[in-house]
């Protein structure tokens, strides 16, 4: 937010759109810090800001800009607001995962709202409806097939696992063989936790496998949401896996 010489006093940020919608991002003074660009942030950012100025009097000052993503996008990159992109329900599994927004189903499980707007009812994401399934069945989520054979890939996404039956959430790349790359069991808190994933090289075309499984009961909600794929391995990122 131009501020000028001045000294600033506080500043606040709103994002155009139906009405004007409060940014949640970090800041740093007069700065937004848009630390990941989903597809959802793409848009007109408008501050309004209190300033000392050299005179001694407190003016208001407002600035724009409009963020756009020009290149860089992967075909599996998805928040989930339109639909599933290139994903797909698995073939084969006990069930088809939810598209949701706002509240789960069930009271002491699941998310209130999605990672990429947040707030009520906010955006969507991608969900496992405890309450209507049996202990130990599955739901998948598939990506479309492609290469990486020259370096490995970095897959980050957020996910959210709340209520005292949450079972499991696994990543499998699916190839001339399956191997399990990521796994978190249990109960992780209510709050939207962030995974990074590396995907290591293949001369051979591969999917990703997404694996929401059932627990014991209808408290075990699974949510995912803001998927991204990063080119190269996750340390050229300062990302580790975790």
């Amino acid at each position: 937010c131009p501020t000028g010489n001045g000294t600033l006093l506080n500043v606040t940020w709103t994002k155009d759109g139906s009405s004007q919608i409060p940014v949640h991002m970090p800041r740093e003074g007069n700065h937004l810090i848009v630390p990941e660009v989903y597809p959802s942030d793409v848009g007109v950012y408008r501050c309004n800001a209190d300033v000392i100025d050299e005179t001694g009097k407190t003016v208001t000052v407002q600035g724009s800009f409009n963020l756009q993503v020009t290149s860089g996008d992967d075909p599996l990159d998805c928040d989930f607001e339109k639909d599933l992109c290139s994903w797909t329900q698995g073939m084969g599994d006990d069930f088809d995962l939810a598209r949701y927004q706002g509240n789960t189903l069930t009271a002491m499980t699941g998310p209130s709202s999605d990672h990429t707007i947040g707030g009520s009812p906010g955006g969507y994401y991608m969900y496992l409806e405890s309450s209507d399934h049996r202990k130990k069945e599955k739901g998948i989520l598939v990506s479309s097939d492609f290469t990486n054979n020259v370096e490995p890939e970095c897959l980050t996404f957020w996910y959210h696992m709340y209520g005292r039956d949450t079972d499991s959430l696994s990543v499998v790349l699916q190839g001339a063989s399956n191997s399990t790359l990521w796994n978190k069991y249990g109960d992780q808190g209510n709050d939207w936790q962030r995974a990074v994933v590396e995907i290591p090289t293949s001369p051979t075309r591969h999917k990703i496998i997404l694996e929401f499984t059932q627990g014991v009961s209808y408290h075990g909600d699974i949510a995912i949401d803001d998927i991204i794929v990063l080119h190269g391995p996750c340390k050229k990122f300062n990302k580790s896996p975790q």
